[in-house]
């Protein structure tokens, strides 16, 4: 890893053990490509190989597991990755089948790298985070969908489909479906997983019970009709 990027790496891990949430949720955007790449490698070590959504799972596991035990870590010594690579192949195991909706879902093509993109530093997500920095109600949103393993893009993309549907937008889904290359129905399905993920994440930590009355975790929207010939 590059000078730069380890130097980073450091300052965000340095923030996650003094306990700051909001780092390791960029942890998780900023090294996503890293952090994936070790997942894949973890499953590869346990005989499995890992569907996309499973990656990001665990990927993000890793990193809210990260707030309790970055402490740990020492600079100069193996990546966090590799640090807890005992941890990492044990998540692997434990989210087995863990997103029974993978199987069912439209085939995305391209989607990957479309939604890659999304997590550009001036993006989303990074414009989202800087929010959390001066807004406690924001940084605790950020930590209720990291803790309850939303994966980024997945949070991208009920963010953006939050702004549409905010903007007026009578069809949200149908507006953002060709940013992320995959259709209408497939956006809903996303969006509506990550909420039902975050409502489980709440009712077990009630503290944050406000957050469920966000319009953002608000039901799923309603397909548009067909309209009569």
């Amino acid at each position: 890893m590059e000078s730069g990027r380890y130097d980073k790496l450091t300052k965000l891990m340095t923030l996650v053990a003094a306990g700051d949430r909001n780092a390791a949720f960029m942890l998780r955007v900023q090294f996503d490509r890293e952090l994936k790449a070790a997942v894949r490698r973890a499953a590869t070590d346990v005989g499995r190989k890992l569907p996309s959504d499973e990656v990001e799972a665990v990927a993000t596991d890793f990193c809210t597991w990260l707030v309790t035990h970055a402490g740990a870590w020492r600079p100069g010594g193996a990546l966090p990755w590799r640090w807890a690579w005992a941890h990492l192949k044990a998540l692997v195991r434990h989210n087995q089948g863990f997103w029974p909706l993978t199987a069912v879902e439209p085939v995305e093509g391209a989607a990957p790298e479309v939604l890659i993109a999304i997590m550009d530093d001036e993006d989303l997500l990074d414009t989202v985070a800087r929010l959390a920095a001066d807004d406690q109600r924001v940084a605790d949103l950020l930590f209720v969908l990291g803790a309850a393993s939303a994966a980024p893009r997945d949070i991208a993309l009920l963010l953006d489909l939050a702004e549409q549907s905010v903007a007026g937008d009578p069809s949200p889904s149908h507006t953002i479906a060709p940013r992320y290359g995959i259709s209408a129905d497939a956006v809903r399905k996303r969006a509506q997983r990550t909420r039902d993920r975050v409502h489980c994440y709440i009712a077990e930590h009630p503290e944050y019970a406000d957050l469920a009355e966000l319009p953002l975790l608000a039901k799923r929207e309603r397909p548009r009709r067909r309209q009569a010939a």
